[in-house]
């Protein structure tokens, strides 16, 4: 019984199959599972799970099953295994797999100046409170929260693209930017100084057809993907998956920490490839973005 899960959390449960009698058991009949219940990693015995082709007198195995609702609903099927340890001696064993959907629950929150936003389990986000530039991303500048009527199921999920989910946020000044289940980056709302990556100073998300497919995720170089991403005061800097830091945004300060005070994003041809990564020494690897302020940056 795997309980109530809230909907985009995918936990796993490990299985043991032991053979209690003295012949070995060979597998007849290898099982399949009906979603929301599958194999850890999609087949049989599970990533992680021991159970092979045959299973030795006295031995045990393990199999491993995660469960990931997409609905509020009970679920239930049965797992079902077929041995053989003579021509005349077929055995089954099997066990009820349960579990039911759960609501989904907020993940994450993140607050800036005067906006908040909200990752749901499963992966949807919603923002609320000061609306300048478009800075909740529902293509307009109306804030929302300033009365019950525009909350709740009234406040609309910010469109991230086709089958995009978030996977972590950060709110800004007056922008926002959210790290997506691909691996991409996006950020919306004020853009004065480049701080969404864009080579522009354009703002995104205050106006129709900004958001969603039309929003391009930003380039941070061939290859590159994000872990961590922080939104400060007009700029911009991301962990990425290779232990290196990149910044981007105002720079008055030399806050990118590139050694000048060029601002980078904010024109054609800065970002990708030409935006250098922040020297932070010989041999040296950034593990967290401790914060991005008002003109400075720190990292762990």
């Amino acid at each position: 019984d795997f309980g109530s899960v809230p909907i985009g959390f995918t936990p796993a449960r490990v299985l043991t199959v032991r053979n209690v009698g003295d012949r070995l058991a060979r597998i007849v009949d290898v099982p399949q599972l009906e979603p929301p219940f599958s194999f850890v990693g999609g087949s049989y015995p599970g990533t992680g799970g021991t159970c092979g082709v045959t299973l030795a007198p006295s031995r045990s195995c393990d199999l491993i099953v995660s469960f990931a609702p997409t609905s509020e609903s009970d679920f239930e099927t049965r797992l079902e295994i077929e041995y053989v340890a003579s021509k005349k001696l077929q055995l089954v064993t099997g066990i009820n797999l349960v579990g039911n959907g759960g609501p989904t629950v907020v993940k994450q929150i993140a607050g800036g100046e005067r906006s908040y936003c909200a990752i749901f389990s499963d992966g949807r986000l919603k923002c609320w409170g000061n609306n300048g530039a478009g800075r909740l991303g529902l293509g307009d500048t109306m804030n929302r929260g300033t009365s019950p009527s525009q909350l709740g199921a009234n406040l609309p999920y910010v469109d991230l693209g086709t089958d995009r989910r978030a996977v972590a946020i950060s709110v800004g000044t007056n922008y926002a930017c959210a790290i997506l289940d691909d691996g991409s980056l996006k950020c919306w709302g004020s853009n004065g100084a480049g701080q969404l990556g864009q080579g522009d100073e354009v703002a995104r998300g205050d106006g129709p057809n900004e958001m969603g497919n039309n929003l391009p995720a930003i380039n941070l170089g061939t290859g590159q993907q994000i872990r961590q991403v922080s939104a400060g005061q007009g700029m911009t800097c991301a962990l990425l998956t290779s232990a290196k830091i990149k910044c981007w945004g105002s720079n008055f300060t030399g806050q990118l920490g590139l050694g000048d005070t060029n601002d980078r994003g904010d024109q054609p041809g800065e970002m990708g490839d030409a935006l250098p990564i922040v020297d932070l020494g010989t041999n040296y690897q950034a593990t967290s973005i401790v914060s991005t302020g008002a003109g400075h940056a720190c990292a762990i």
